[in-house]
């Protein structure tokens, strides 16, 4: 699911997801503003919960315990 999304897209998730860097730092290395990358964030969090067919998931938030696509495996195992 991960591929079928634009370099902008995964690179997003990426930042988001593995690395776990929250919006405000997503931004400096992007050489965005913090909303924007907050913006960012969301739109491609709703493009791969389309792409796993989840689309019901694309409004799970950034920031508590669980919201990763990595924290959610590690609770699940």
């Amino acid at each position: 699911a991960l591929a079928s999304l634009d370099a902008d897209d995964r690179e997003i998730v990426r930042l988001w997801a593995w690395e776990q860097l929250p919006p405000r730092e997503i931004a400096v290395v992007l050489g965005i503003s913090a909303n924007a990358a907050s913006i960012r964030i969301h739109r491609a969090k709703g493009r791969l919960a389309v792409a796993l067919g989840r689309k019901n998931d694309a409004g799970a938030g950034h920031e508590g315990v669980g919201n990763t696509p990595v924290e959610r495996q590690k609770e699940a195992t």
